[in-house]
C-alpha cells in the first residue's frame, strides 16, 4: 500500500497514523493523554520498524541491479517520514517522521545524488 500511495498524488495526510496536533493532544484531559501516548509509542515504533524494512528492501533491489525499485522503496519511506513533520502532527510522530526522512534522504542520495531532489 504505502508503494502504491508513494506512486500517487495522494495527500500527505493519507501517511498520518494519528489526526492531531501537539497543541490538541496536550489540551486533552491527563487520562486521555496517556492511553493516546501508549498508543503513539507503538505506532511509532511501528513507523520506525517499517521504515527499517523499506530501507532494507530497496538495498536488496539496488545489490541486484534495480536501482529504480530501490529508489521507489526509498521514496516511500520518504513521503512517510515527510508526511509526519510539522505542526500538523504532535511532537513524538514529528521526530519519528523526522528520522524516517532523513534516512530515506541519506540512502537516495548514497543511490542516485539527483534522486533525493524529487519532490515528496
Amino acid at each position: 500500500m504505502l508503494l502504491r500511495l508513494a506512486q500517487s498524488d495522494a495527500a500527505p495526510v493519507r501517511y498520518r497514523p494519528f489526526y492531531l496536533t501537539e497543541k490538541e493532544f496536550i489540551a486533552l484531559p491527563q487520562a486521555e493523554r496517556d492511553a493516546l501516548s501508549k498508543k503513539m509509542l507503538a505506532t511509532a515504533k511501528t513507523m520506525r520498524q517499517l521504515a527499517r524494512e523499506l530501507t532494507r528492501r530497496a538495498l536488496e533491489a539496488s545489490e541486484s541491479g534495480k536501482s529504480a525499485e530501490s529508489a521507489e522503496f526509498l521514496m516511500a519511506a520518504k513521503r512517510l517520514g515527510s508526511a509526519n513533520r510539522g505542526p500538523e502532527v504532535t511532537l513524538l510522530i514529528g521526530l519519528v517522521g523526522k528520522a524516517i526522512e532523513t534516512l530515506a534522504d541519506k540512502r537516495l542520495a548514497e543511490l542516485d545524488p539527483h534522486t533525493s531532489q524529487s519532490p515528496g
